[in-house]
């Protein structure tokens, strides 16, 4: 325990993935804090406003986005043991966001961008062992380069989660739906539309850590879907460079 809480100091001293806001304290600062918090999500919301002004959601997916402050449960943060290969202690930082402030936004987003992403990704996407045997027998049968001389390499994305900074990921979005989607329109919001409710998804999650508030800086909440669907798009953008090379010298690539 005692090895483990070091760790937790030493991960939240260094980290660079969180951002702190205000802190929770009524006996100093009575329920000051709630209207602070209150202002973000009214923020948030006048952002939803706009973005339905503009045409970009229709008035029943206004409703349905809005945050309510009443219904709003403010996540929070905890760690998770993990031993490394080299059976070296790590610390999983998970934050708790069930209903939270972007929890309905990020399930809209997901449902919206999960199918799309996976036709996208279908030809390099392994889903279990067996999705691979078939892949690479497939590969082995049309290339014949299998032999006793091939090397296998795996690669392990430790940051997972939180690749890119919250700019660098919603422009990620938008690269790859303008080049994989026919048109600039996907279940009948605009890629522009798109990108700007990933950046409010993305700004915006909050969450409590020893009655501290803090926001997200790189990635957002795992425990919220649509945080896999953007890391995958993120990590497309990265995936092309490679798959460039790979393919040229006809070697096989699944992730």
């Amino acid at each position: 325990r005692k090895v483990f809480d070091e760790q937790v100091k030493l991960f939240l001293g260094k980290t660079d993935l969180f951002e702190f806001q205000l802190t929770i304290n009524e006996e100093k600062y009575g329920t000051e804090w709630q209207e602070d918090i209150h202002g973000l999500l009214d923020s948030m919301n006048f952002m939803l406003r706009r973005v339905h002004e503009k045409k970009g959601i229709n008035d029943e997916l206004l409703k349905q986005l809005t945050v309510d402050a009443s219904t709003i449960k403010l996540p929070y943060l905890y760690f998770l043991p993990e031993l490394t290969q080299d059976q070296e202690l790590h610390v999983v930082p998970i934050i708790s966001a069930y209903q939270g402030s972007t929890w309905h936004l990020g399930r809209f987003l997901d449902r919206m961008l999960r199918p799309f992403v996976r036709r996208v990704l279908s030809d390099t996407r392994i889903e279990d062992e067996n999705d691979f045997a078939q892949k690479f027998h497939h590969y082995c049968r049309t290339h014949r380069s299998f032999a006793s001389n091939t090397l296998f390499a795996s690669v392990r994305i430790t940051n997972y989660s939180a690749m890119g900074t919250h700019t660098m990921m919603a422009d990620a979005v938008e690269y790859m739906l303008r080049d994989h989607l026919p048109g600039s329109v996907l279940d009948n919001v605009s890629i522009v539309h798109v990108k700007n409710l990933v950046q409010l998804f993305l700004f915006n999650n909050l969450f409590v850590y020893e009655n501290k508030v803090y926001t997200c800086l790189k990635g957002s909440p795992t425990t919220i879907p649509l945080s896999e669907t953007l890391a995958e798009m993120y990590l497309c953008q990265w995936q092309k460079l490679l798959l460039k090379e790979l393919r040229a010298r006809q070697q096989f690539f699944g992730r």
